[in-house]
């Protein structure tokens, strides 16, 4: 009884994790950067990424969903680049473009969710 059951726990595990879901063209993330990590940050660099991250948020704020922390992360990365430390701005600055992205794409999830009856 122990190999039977061993034996179809064995073949379940296999048969779920062959399983695979296909990704759909909405699953696929909006923006495809490079890591931040792997680019030379200088202020042009970031402020590429400050523009893009502000109209970003104002995106999410005209669509009254903005995240709570995207501001907080724009300023910090403004301030970290008025001090020179642009590889911690550009950082910071994509963080905030990436939450202003997902936030809108939040909202364009859910806006039509509620319950179906």
């Amino acid at each position: 009884m122990k190999r039977f059951s061993l034996l179809l726990l064995s073949a379940m595990v296999l048969t779920l994790g062959a399983c695979e879901t296909k990704k759909k063209e909405a699953d696929k993330p909006m923006v495809t950067k490079a890591k931040v990590g792997s680019v030379d940050c200088n202020k042009e660099t970031f402020d590429k990424y400050i523009g893009e991250a502000e109209a970003a948020l104002a995106k999410a704020r005209s669509v009254g969903h903005e995240w709570v922390n995207t501001a907080k992360e724009i300023d910090t990365a403004k301030e970290l680049a008025g001090q020179g430390r642009f590889d911690e701005a550009c950082k910071d600055a994509h963080a905030g473009l990436l939450q202003g992205v997902m936030a809108y794409r939040q909202y364009e999830d859910n806006k039509n969710a509620g319950p179906r009856f």
